[in-house]
């Protein structure tokens, strides 16, 4: 970082301005790797990782996808929390799962 910093002050830039360029930059990169865009993040069911949703799912949709759940179509779930959300496939089916395994009866 000492190097773009040295580089940026000899093209005539300020060394606020780096900063500042430097702090963006940062903030970007960090956002990149925690996967973040801005989306709320809810848990669904009894784990402990959370799923991030761009939209939240209505009772409908929820209703619509524990549906297809219950008939053994994961597949239908998972492209009805996609179509919903704009989740990626990843997401979409970990929360189908999350969904399926909090709806499963549980035996002491």
């Amino acid at each position: 970082m000492t190097d773009l910093s040295g580089y940026l002050i000899s093209l005539g830039l300020s060394p606020l301005l780096v900063g500042l360029i430097a702090g963006i930059v940062v903030t970007l990169v960090l956002r990149r790797l925690r996967g973040g865009t801005g989306a709320q993040t809810h848990t669904v069911g009894t784990s402990s990782a959370p799923i991030r949703l761009s939209r939240e799912l209505s009772a409908e949709q929820t209703a619509a996808v524990m549906r297809a759940l219950g008939d053994g179509q994961k597949i239908e779930a998972i492209k009805l929390i996609r179509d919903a959300t704009g989740m990626g496939l990843r997401e979409s089916k970990d929360l189908a799962e999350q969904m399926e395994q909090s709806a499963r009866p549980r035996v002491r």
